[in-house]
């Protein structure tokens, strides 16, 4: 399930890294998936938010406000990942030598 999610991201993100994940299609092609996970396999679904390195506190959060909902969830993976794109962008060095923000 973890590849079907990262197909979805990848597939909506443009070659340049930059993200149409906010759309809501994105959202939309996640949430069987999410759903599917948590209602027949749980631990697994636990585990692929952690190998997509979605905040554990965020993810607290949810659950104490009430029973976790899966547009929560998509809406924490979509959010990650365009985290993860803006890291990338600013460390990129690319084939002509610029560089990106180094620290």
């Amino acid at each position: 399930m973890k590849a079907q999610i990262q197909q979805i991201l990848i597939q909506n993100t443009s070659k340049d890294n930059h993200p149409v994940l906010a759309s809501a299609t994105v959202k939309q092609q996640l949430l069987p998936i999410i759903n599917h996970l948590m209602d027949t396999n749980f631990g697994g679904f636990v585990q692929t938010l952690y190998e997509l390195d979605i905040d554990e506190k965020k993810i607290m959060d949810i659950t104490t406000t009430g029973a976790m909902d899966a547009g929560q969830v998509a809406d924490l993976i979509i959010e990650r990942e365009q985290k993860k794109i803006e890291t990338r962008r600013l460390f990129h060095r690319d084939y002509n030598g610029d560089e990106g923000l180094l620290l």
